[in-house]
């Protein structure tokens, strides 16, 4: 293995956010100013600000129209949480399967999921592009569902929102997301109604306390130190020389919500610090994203057609996340990591699971395809060009090795 490795995320925010927040902590600004200032910058009159995407679902979930064995039809490849929280809420997931090249549900598997208890379409958009929904949108009108869009993971730094024909768009600011505040979502609801109930819910909710959000930026400030690839392979050989699963331990370290305390967890309100850095990385966005986006094309552009890669025709591809499908995952990992770049087969996204209780044999074949094959490529704006081609091009000779294997 690599004395220098180069991590799978590093969390996408400098020195001077870390200071901020820390003072924020101590020198407390008030809350609900902060929240009237990014309902201000985001979407005027129609803003939620929560403690995470999570959050946000769990209280459109609560005051929406709906009963114990509705329908929710979820893109069948989905963060494992979402699901997850419909259940708590008595409700029945049911997958629509995803295209490869878009990870974007199509209209004639929309159409095979439709059923009279369906009330709800979510829809993610996934690895940090966006699928053509508008046909899916409309289809969904004519059934009278709601349409939730999952952008948890598409961001781009910019002045997109959604689309714009969706009844709830949600986006993360979580620890490794683009532009991170270390946690929130923001909540556009264009149905009025709805945002009155979710807000009132939310009030009735206990907030974070500062001193909670404290202790993740410290944390944070740690794992942000320790995320150069020099310091970065020395905890890799240090964790794993004990015995231990270097990837569990980040997964843990980083993960914002125990499954166990799940709804506990995400049923607070946010910080007032919490805020405060989401404002301040809205106002200065992302120094990372145009050289991460331009090294992810150029990753995807030299592994060409010879190499799997789902989401390849996302439109506005930010590459916050790089995917590619192998024969053999756990080897390709193998092999990447032992040249210095830590791929990963990740842990968040599942297939979605239809009915109640969960049924394994109810998920669409792409998505189960797409989990099961998966790994993750680290990709970083700090790269150059040659560790870049250097990575793809074991990608290539590993899986060119594989096809020429009896």
């Amino acid at each position: 293995m690599s004395w220098s490795m180069w991590p799978p995320k590093r969390p996408d925010l400098g020195a001077l956010d870390l200071a901020f927040a820390v003072r924020a902590c101590l020198v407390g600004p008030d809350a609900e100013e902060v929240e009237e200032r990014l309902d201000a910058r985001w979407a005027p009159g129609r803003t939620l600000a929560t403690l995470s995407v999570r959050s946000a679902f769990d209280l459109f979930l609560a005051a929406a129209d709906l009963r114990p064995g509705d329908e929710i039809l979820f893109s069948g490849l989905t963060v494992g949480d979402m699901p997850r929280i419909a259940r708590h809420h008595g409700l029945v997931p049911i997958p629509v399967d995803v295209e490869l090249e878009t990870v974007t549900p199509a209209l004639p598997t929309l159409e095979a999921a439709l059923t009279p208890r369906a009330r709800v379409l979510v829809l993610a958009n996934l690895f940090g592009g966006r699928g053509a929904v508008e046909p899916l949108i409309r289809r969904a009108r004519e059934e009278g569902l709601l349409v939730v869009e999952d952008d948890a993971q598409a961001f781009d730094g910019g002045e997109w929102r959604g689309h714009p024909e969706v009844d709830v768009s949600l986006v993360s600011f979580g620890s490794i997301k683009t532009a991170t505040a270390l946690g929130a979502g923001l909540a556009r609801v264009d149905r009025p109604e709805l945002l009155t109930a979710m807000r009132a819910r939310q009030d009735a909710w206990p907030r974070q306390s500062a001193a909670a959000f404290l202790q993740r930026v410290l944390r944070y400030a740690v794992i942000t130190g320790g995320a150069r690839p020099a310091a970065y392979g020395g905890i890799v050989r240090a964790v794993r020389a004990v015995g231990a699963d270097h990837e569990a331990v980040l997964h843990e370290t980083t993960r914002g919500f125990p499954d166990a305390d799940l709804l506990q967890g995400i049923r607070r309100r946010p910080s007032a610090p919490l805020l405060a850095l989401l404002e301040r990385r809205l106002r200065r966005g992302s120094r990372r994203l145009d050289r991460r986006r331009a090294l992810g094309q150029a990753l995807v552009e030299r592994l060409g057609e010879e190499v799997t890669v789902p989401g390849r025709r996302q439109e506005a591809h930010q590459h916050w996340l790089t995917p590619v499908l192998s024969r053999d995952p756990d080897g390709l990992v193998d092999a990447l990591r032992r040249l210095g770049y830590d791929a990963t087969r990740g842990r968040s996204l599942v297939a979605v699971q239809g009915g109640t209780p969960p049924d394994p044999d109810r998920v669409g074949g792409v998505a189960r395809r797409i989990v099961e094959q998966v790994v993750f490529l680290p990709v970083d704006g700090a790269m150059s060009e040659e560790d870049v081609r250097r990575m793809a091009d074991a990608v290539l000779g590993f899986e060119e090795a594989g096809r020429a294997a009896p």
